[in-house]
């Protein structure tokens, strides 16, 4: 659990960087091909958006599909279940009147991927969720998602080249790089 500003000023500074060494988290979505929406593929830990987006290359895009990748840091990533739904309806107000544009993401069912489903423009995260789940038409999904579009980090499609290219080299992914099948059989004398 993280300390609060008022528990860090009471410990000694050494005692605070033994605790405090996790880099932030963000949260990773993927776009395989044109056409197809962003995923939420998981997350990784960085020490700015820039590293986390180079983290994600890393860890995410084995295979050449990749067109496109976000990053946004997890804080900023609204996640609400269908259960958190129905028990804690999402209040609409906000003291912003300001809008902005909000991405906002749904899981349709349990076997499904968290799939972007489109733009919301409004006054705060949950403003954005409470329309996205009244006025979208869908059998009940079990996860939604909603992250400020100044929030989001991609990459761009002029280092699409130089950023997923290299995965393509990547054969130690393949499995038909990996007799795994024929070598048994040739240590088990068959």
């Amino acid at each position: 659990m993280p300390l609060s500003r008022g528990e860090r000023k009471l410990l000694p500074p050494w005692f605070i960087s033994m605790t405090d060494t996790q880099w932030p988290r963000f949260e990773v979505f993927l776009t395989e091909d044109e056409g197809k929406p962003a995923a939420h593929v998981g997350s990784v830990h960085a020490s700015d958006p820039e590293i986390a987006l180079l983290n994600a290359r890393d860890v995410f895009v084995r295979r050449p599909q990749c067109r496109d990748l976000w990053v946004a840091p997890a804080g900023r990533v609204l996640f609400r279940t269908a259960e958190e739904l129905r028990s804690q309806p999402v209040p609409e107000e906000s003291n912003d009147k300001t809008e902005n544009l909000y991405l906002v993401f749904c899981k349709r069912s349990h076997r499904e991927p968290l799939v972007f489903i489109g733009y919301r423009a409004a006054r705060s995260e949950k403003a954005a969720l409470a329309d996205a789940v009244q006025e979208i038409s869908l059998p009940e999904p079990t996860l939604w998602a909603v992250v400020s579009d100044q929030a989001v980090i991609r990459s761009q499609a002029q280092e699409r080249a130089s950023f997923f290219t290299p995965a393509e080299t990547k054969d130690y992914k393949q499995h038909v790089r990996y007799p795994v099948a024929r070598l048994i059989k040739e240590i088990q004398g068959k």
